[in-house]
């Protein structure tokens, strides 16, 4: 797993000063410290129907703009894979406005749709084998937040 950004110590909390990259070999976790991060991981002013202005606006408002996001790379215009598709978690926003219960049901939402899209969306053939991925992989995520002192 590699990080390449630097972290500060905040409240006995460790937080992204930008955001943080972690190849998990299918896909690319990103984790923000909020929504306009996804926009500075892929160098992006737009993305999958969202845009940097907009989520600025909304965050001045004193809201989030996205809680999480899971979708193929926004270079991948074929959507082939051959760029990893990503799930983004708004890490700032998770801390501040859920419990961890919801912050779980949050993860397992986005790997989910991770999960239908490297299942190629063959849900009538392998419907067990994308809910058990999404489990698995919601687990591990949370077993590296709890281990990155995020949750």
């Amino acid at each position: 797993m590699a990080i390449s950004y630097y972290m500060i110590e905040h409240k006995f909390r460790r937080v992204p000063v930008t955001y943080e990259k972690l190849d998990r070999n299918k896909y690319d976790l990103i984790l923000g410290k909020d929504a306009k991060q996804i926009f500075y991981a892929y160098h992006v002013s737009s993305m999958h129907g969202l845009d940097i202005v907009s989520c600025k606006k909304r965050i001045d408002e004193g809201h989030s703009y996205i809680d999480g996001l899971s979708n193929y790379h926004p270079k991948d215009k074929l959507q082939d894979r051959k760029l990893n598709p990503f799930i983004f978690l708004n890490i700032g926003c998770l801390q501040n406005n859920y419990s961890n219960d919801e912050i779980h049901t949050v993860i397992m939402h986005e790997t989910m749709h991770m999960s239908i899209k490297l299942f190629n969306y063959q849900w009538d053939t392998h419907e067990e084998e994308i809910i058990t991925w999404a489990e698995q992989e919601a687990n591990e995520i949370i077993k590296l937040l709890k281990t990155l002192r995020y949750i």
